[in-house]
Protein backbone atom coordinates (compact mmCIF):
# COMPACT_ATOMS: atom_id res chain seq x y z
CA UNK A 1 0.00 0.00 0.00
CA UNK A 2 1.79 3.23 -0.97
CA UNK A 3 -0.35 5.62 1.05
CA UNK A 4 -2.54 4.81 4.20
CA UNK A 5 -6.48 6.40 3.55
CA UNK A 6 -7.06 9.33 5.76
CA UNK A 7 -9.95 11.69 4.54
CA UNK A 8 -12.28 11.68 1.47
CA UNK A 9 -14.79 14.20 -0.39
CA UNK A 10 -16.86 13.54 -3.17
CA UNK A 11 -17.76 17.36 -5.31
CA UNK A 12 -21.40 18.23 -4.18
CA UNK A 13 -23.28 21.29 -4.30
CA UNK A 14 -22.79 23.97 -1.83
CA UNK A 15 -25.95 26.67 -1.70
CA UNK A 16 -26.73 29.86 0.13
CA UNK A 17 -30.05 29.85 1.66
CA UNK A 18 -30.14 33.53 1.91
CA UNK A 19 -29.91 33.81 -1.58
CA UNK A 20 -32.74 31.58 -2.39
CA UNK A 21 -35.51 33.02 -0.24
CA UNK A 22 -34.65 36.15 -1.32
CA UNK A 23 -35.42 34.76 -4.89
CA UNK A 24 -38.93 33.07 -3.41
CA UNK A 25 -36.74 29.25 -3.71
CA UNK A 26 -37.37 26.95 -1.21
CA UNK A 27 -34.36 24.77 -0.19
CA UNK A 28 -34.18 22.04 -2.59
CA UNK A 29 -32.62 18.40 -1.33
CA UNK A 30 -31.34 18.20 -4.63
CA UNK A 31 -31.61 18.72 -8.26
CA UNK A 32 -33.32 16.36 -10.72
CA UNK A 33 -31.04 17.31 -13.95
CA UNK A 34 -28.87 19.81 -16.07
CA UNK A 35 -32.38 21.88 -16.71
CA UNK A 36 -33.27 21.88 -13.22
CA UNK A 37 -29.59 23.21 -12.21
CA UNK A 38 -30.21 25.85 -15.34
CA UNK A 39 -33.30 26.69 -14.29
CA UNK A 40 -32.53 27.03 -10.25
CA UNK A 41 -29.29 29.36 -11.79
CA UNK A 42 -31.49 31.42 -13.54
CA UNK A 43 -34.62 32.24 -10.90
CA UNK A 44 -31.23 33.39 -8.19
CA UNK A 45 -29.67 35.53 -10.86
CA UNK A 46 -30.21 38.92 -9.97
CA UNK A 47 -31.26 41.42 -12.89
CA UNK A 48 -28.69 43.90 -14.00
CA UNK A 49 -28.10 46.80 -12.06
CA UNK A 50 -28.23 50.52 -13.69
CA UNK A 51 -24.50 50.06 -14.79
CA UNK A 52 -25.43 46.75 -16.21
CA UNK A 53 -23.45 45.04 -13.91
CA UNK A 54 -25.12 41.60 -11.59
CA UNK A 55 -25.16 41.59 -8.21
CA UNK A 56 -24.69 38.12 -7.72
CA UNK A 57 -25.15 35.19 -9.76
CA UNK A 58 -27.25 31.73 -9.88
CA UNK A 59 -23.70 29.54 -10.07
CA UNK A 60 -20.43 29.72 -10.34
CA UNK A 61 -18.91 27.59 -13.06
CA UNK A 62 -15.33 26.28 -12.08
CA UNK A 63 -12.54 25.31 -14.52
CA UNK A 64 -10.73 23.53 -11.98
CA UNK A 65 -9.90 19.61 -13.07
CA UNK A 66 -11.58 18.83 -9.84
CA UNK A 67 -15.18 20.15 -10.45
CA UNK A 68 -15.74 20.61 -14.32
CA UNK A 69 -15.50 16.95 -15.24
CA UNK A 70 -18.80 16.35 -13.21
CA UNK A 71 -20.57 17.09 -16.56
CA UNK A 72 -18.14 15.02 -18.93
CA UNK A 73 -18.75 11.79 -16.04
CA UNK A 74 -22.31 12.47 -15.80
CA UNK A 75 -22.44 12.40 -19.74
CA UNK A 76 -20.97 9.09 -19.87
CA UNK A 77 -17.87 10.83 -21.68
CA UNK A 78 -13.77 9.85 -21.32
CA UNK A 79 -11.20 11.35 -23.02
CA UNK A 80 -9.21 8.27 -23.30
CA UNK A 81 -9.84 5.19 -24.42
CA UNK A 82 -10.09 2.67 -21.71
CA UNK A 83 -6.32 0.99 -23.26
CA UNK A 84 -4.75 4.24 -23.84
CA UNK A 85 -4.51 3.18 -27.77
CA UNK A 86 -6.92 6.73 -28.80
CA UNK A 87 -7.98 10.07 -27.40
CA UNK A 88 -12.38 10.01 -27.61
CA UNK A 89 -12.03 13.68 -26.83
CA UNK A 90 -14.07 14.78 -29.51
CA UNK A 91 -17.02 11.65 -29.02
CA UNK A 92 -20.42 14.03 -29.05
CA UNK A 93 -20.37 12.95 -25.92
CA UNK A 94 -18.33 15.22 -24.48
CA UNK A 95 -18.85 17.80 -27.05
CA UNK A 96 -22.53 18.39 -25.47
CA UNK A 97 -21.14 18.22 -22.11
CA UNK A 98 -18.78 21.30 -22.73
CA UNK A 99 -21.51 22.96 -24.21
CA UNK A 100 -23.60 22.75 -21.35
CA UNK A 101 -20.68 24.20 -19.36
CA UNK A 102 -20.31 27.30 -21.63
CA UNK A 103 -23.91 27.82 -22.16
CA UNK A 104 -23.70 29.05 -18.23
CA UNK A 105 -21.61 31.41 -18.69
CA UNK A 106 -22.15 33.01 -22.49
CA UNK A 107 -25.61 31.81 -23.94
CA UNK A 108 -27.96 31.56 -20.51
CA UNK A 109 -25.53 34.52 -18.44
CA UNK A 110 -26.32 32.66 -14.88
CA UNK A 111 -22.52 32.13 -13.74
CA UNK A 112 -19.56 34.60 -13.91
CA UNK A 113 -17.29 33.45 -16.73
CA UNK A 114 -14.53 31.89 -15.10
CA UNK A 115 -11.49 32.07 -17.48
CA UNK A 116 -8.69 33.01 -15.04
CA UNK A 117 -6.62 30.76 -13.28
CA UNK A 118 -7.73 30.86 -9.81
CA UNK A 119 -9.17 27.29 -9.17
CA UNK A 120 -11.05 28.86 -6.08
CA UNK A 121 -12.44 31.55 -7.17
CA UNK A 122 -15.55 30.12 -6.60
CA UNK A 123 -15.40 29.50 -3.39
CA UNK A 124 -14.45 32.67 -3.00
CA UNK A 125 -17.40 34.35 -5.04
CA UNK A 126 -19.39 31.95 -2.94
CA UNK A 127 -17.70 33.60 0.52
CA UNK A 128 -18.61 37.24 -0.59
CA UNK A 129 -22.03 35.96 -1.17
CA UNK A 130 -22.04 36.96 -4.76
CA UNK A 131 -23.11 33.65 -5.92
CA UNK A 132 -25.97 31.34 -4.58
CA UNK A 133 -24.28 27.78 -5.84
CA UNK A 134 -20.94 26.62 -6.55
CA UNK A 135 -19.50 22.84 -7.19
CA UNK A 136 -17.57 21.84 -3.70
CA UNK A 137 -15.74 19.67 -1.46
CA UNK A 138 -16.47 18.75 2.00
CA UNK A 139 -12.12 20.04 2.28
CA UNK A 140 -13.00 23.54 1.14
CA UNK A 141 -16.26 23.87 3.61
CA UNK A 142 -14.25 24.28 6.54
CA UNK A 143 -13.43 28.03 4.82
CA UNK A 144 -16.72 29.13 5.05
CA UNK A 145 -16.74 28.65 9.18
CA UNK A 146 -15.33 32.44 9.20
CA UNK A 147 -18.22 33.50 7.28
CA UNK A 148 -21.50 34.54 8.25
CA UNK A 149 -22.96 32.77 5.36
CA UNK A 150 -26.38 30.85 5.57
CA UNK A 151 -25.75 27.36 3.31
CA UNK A 152 -26.22 24.38 3.30
CA UNK A 153 -25.37 21.09 1.04
CA UNK A 154 -27.20 19.07 -1.76
CA UNK A 155 -26.56 16.52 -4.54
CA UNK A 156 -25.51 17.22 -7.65
CA UNK A 157 -27.80 16.81 -10.77
CA UNK A 158 -27.48 14.11 -13.18
CA UNK A 159 -27.40 14.31 -16.75
CA UNK A 160 -27.84 10.75 -18.41
CA UNK A 161 -26.56 9.26 -15.32
CA UNK A 162 -25.50 10.41 -12.13
CA UNK A 163 -22.02 11.01 -11.20
CA UNK A 164 -19.58 13.18 -9.61
CA UNK A 165 -16.06 13.56 -8.64
CA UNK A 166 -14.46 11.52 -5.53
CA UNK A 167 -11.51 12.74 -3.99
CA UNK A 168 -9.33 11.39 -1.24
CA UNK A 169 -6.44 12.13 0.95
CA UNK A 170 -3.56 9.79 2.48
CA UNK A 171 -0.68 9.69 4.15
CA UNK A 172 2.71 7.98 3.18
CA UNK A 173 6.20 7.29 4.45
CA UNK A 174 8.99 8.25 2.69
CA UNK A 175 10.86 5.49 2.12
CA UNK A 176 14.38 6.93 3.00
CA UNK A 177 13.47 8.41 6.00
CA UNK A 178 15.30 8.00 9.51
CA UNK A 179 12.69 8.14 11.67
CA UNK A 180 10.44 5.59 9.95
CA UNK A 181 9.46 4.29 13.11
CA UNK A 182 7.88 7.94 14.41
CA UNK A 183 6.53 8.61 11.35
CA UNK A 184 4.63 4.90 11.11
CA UNK A 185 3.22 6.20 14.67
CA UNK A 186 1.91 9.40 13.30
CA UNK A 187 0.12 7.46 10.06
CA UNK A 188 -1.15 4.68 12.92
CA UNK A 189 -2.33 7.91 15.40
CA UNK A 190 -4.15 10.07 12.37
CA UNK A 191 -6.16 6.47 10.46
CA UNK A 192 -7.20 6.10 14.21
CA UNK A 193 -10.31 6.52 16.00
CA UNK A 194 -9.31 9.45 18.26
CA UNK A 195 -7.59 11.38 15.39
CA UNK A 196 -10.42 10.67 13.46
CA UNK A 197 -12.84 11.33 15.65
CA UNK A 198 -11.57 14.94 15.96
CA UNK A 199 -11.19 15.30 12.32
CA UNK A 200 -14.79 15.02 12.63
CA UNK A 201 -15.52 16.87 15.55
CA UNK A 202 -13.48 20.35 14.36
CA UNK A 203 -14.40 20.66 10.98
CA UNK A 204 -16.03 19.04 7.75
CA UNK A 205 -13.84 17.39 6.21
CA UNK A 206 -14.61 13.30 6.36
CA UNK A 207 -12.54 11.06 7.81
CA UNK A 208 -12.41 8.03 6.29
CA UNK A 209 -13.02 5.93 9.14
CA UNK A 210 -16.69 4.38 8.17
CA UNK A 211 -18.06 3.99 11.94
CA UNK A 212 -16.57 7.94 12.63
CA UNK A 213 -17.50 9.51 9.40
CA UNK A 214 -20.91 8.12 10.39
CA UNK A 215 -21.37 8.91 13.61
CA UNK A 216 -24.23 12.20 13.97
CA UNK A 217 -23.28 12.60 17.40
CA UNK A 218 -19.97 14.48 16.45
CA UNK A 219 -22.12 16.92 14.37
CA UNK A 220 -21.83 20.78 15.54
CA UNK A 221 -24.56 22.98 14.04
CA UNK A 222 -22.19 25.59 14.10
CA UNK A 223 -19.25 23.81 12.08
CA UNK A 224 -21.42 21.59 10.03
CA UNK A 225 -24.21 22.20 7.44
CA UNK A 226 -27.82 21.03 8.25
CA UNK A 227 -27.45 17.81 5.49
CA UNK A 228 -23.64 16.95 6.17
CA UNK A 229 -24.62 13.74 5.17
CA UNK A 230 -25.30 14.39 1.56
CA UNK A 231 -22.10 12.68 0.88
CA UNK A 232 -23.73 9.17 1.73
CA UNK A 233 -26.56 9.48 -1.03
CA UNK A 234 -23.94 10.12 -4.20
CA UNK A 235 -20.76 7.65 -2.84
CA UNK A 236 -22.16 4.97 -5.21
CA UNK A 237 -21.95 7.60 -8.23
CA UNK A 238 -18.61 9.03 -7.07
CA UNK A 239 -15.35 8.05 -9.83
CA UNK A 240 -11.87 9.55 -9.19
CA UNK A 241 -10.32 11.16 -11.86
CA UNK A 242 -8.36 8.39 -12.90
CA UNK A 243 -11.17 6.72 -14.40
CA UNK A 244 -10.62 9.33 -17.38
CA UNK A 245 -7.04 7.00 -17.95
CA UNK A 246 -4.96 10.11 -18.09
CA UNK A 247 -1.63 10.50 -16.74
CA UNK A 248 -0.86 13.25 -14.56
CA UNK A 249 0.87 15.50 -17.85
CA UNK A 250 -2.26 15.08 -19.83
CA UNK A 251 -4.47 16.67 -17.09
CA UNK A 252 -1.78 19.55 -16.96
CA UNK A 253 -1.82 19.79 -20.88
CA UNK A 254 -5.81 19.27 -20.86
CA UNK A 255 -6.03 22.32 -18.09
CA UNK A 256 -3.79 24.49 -20.52
CA UNK A 257 -5.35 23.73 -23.99
CA UNK A 258 -9.05 24.78 -22.53
CA UNK A 259 -8.90 28.00 -21.55
CA UNK A 260 -9.58 28.87 -25.29
CA UNK A 261 -12.87 27.52 -24.78
CA UNK A 262 -13.46 28.68 -21.31
CA UNK A 263 -12.21 32.43 -22.36
CA UNK A 264 -14.99 32.36 -25.30
CA UNK A 265 -12.22 31.71 -27.97
CA UNK A 266 -13.20 28.97 -29.23
CA UNK A 267 -16.26 26.31 -29.80
CA UNK A 268 -16.54 23.09 -27.97
CA UNK A 269 -16.48 20.84 -31.29
CA UNK A 270 -13.23 22.93 -32.64
CA UNK A 271 -11.50 22.49 -28.82
CA UNK A 272 -12.37 18.41 -28.33
CA UNK A 273 -11.58 18.24 -31.93
CA UNK A 274 -8.33 19.71 -31.70
CA UNK A 275 -7.21 18.50 -28.29
CA UNK A 276 -7.77 14.88 -29.55
CA UNK A 277 -5.54 15.25 -32.66
CA UNK A 278 -3.29 16.54 -30.00
CA UNK A 279 -3.36 14.13 -27.74
CA UNK A 280 -3.35 11.36 -30.46
CA UNK A 281 -0.18 12.51 -32.14
CA UNK A 282 1.70 12.01 -28.61
CA UNK A 283 0.52 8.91 -28.31
CA UNK A 284 2.12 8.50 -31.94
CA UNK A 285 -1.55 8.37 -33.95
CA UNK A 286 -0.68 11.54 -35.92
CA UNK A 287 -2.74 10.82 -38.91
CA UNK A 288 -5.56 9.28 -36.67
CA UNK A 289 -9.18 10.93 -37.57
CA UNK A 290 -11.73 12.03 -34.44
CA UNK A 291 -14.08 10.52 -32.56
CA UNK A 292 -16.85 12.42 -34.08
CA UNK A 293 -18.50 9.08 -35.55
CA UNK A 294 -18.61 7.39 -31.94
Amino acid sequence: MLAAPFVFSPVVICYNRSIFRQHGLSHPVSLGDWQELLETAKASTSAPNEDGMTDHYGFCFSSSPNRWPVFLLQNDGSIMAADRSRSTMADERNIEALEYCVSLMYKEHVSPIFSHGSSHLAESLFMKERVAMIMSTYYFMNEFRDHSIDWDVMTLPKGTKPATILLGGGLSINAASSHRNIAEKLVEFMTGEEAQKLLKQYGCTIPVLRSVAEDDSLLNPDIHPQHYNRYLEVLPHAYPLHVLNMNQSEILTLLDELNLLWAGMETPADTCNRIEQLFNSRLGLAGAGTGMEK
